[in-house]
């Protein structure tokens, strides 16, 4: 599967998420890249999320990055199992 990077409560604009993205994937700690996503809680039961697939830049959406998103919004607390 491809490994995601989930951030919650960034307080990067949509206008620079790119750049942080891109530095993050290129992190030593993630050695053959990461998805990364940034994640705005807007209630338990839905979220607006920010994509960067590793080998293609930003897109518009990623199936395996939404259920990160879950998943680790759900281990965080932050979202319900059942969510938009």
């Amino acid at each position: 599967g491809n490994p995601h990077c989930v951030i919650f409560d960034a307080p990067v604009p949509k206008s620079d998420y790119a750049s942080f993205a891109a530095k993050i994937q290129a992190d030593s700690f993630f050695p053959e890249g990461v998805n990364v996503e940034f994640v705005d809680c807007k209630s338990v039961d839905h979220a607006t999320v920010l994509v960067w697939e590793r080998g293609c830049g930003a897109t518009l959406a990623c199936a395996s990055g939404a259920a990160a998103v879950l998943v680790a919004g759900v281990l965080e607390q932050r979202l319900a199992r059942k969510a938009t």
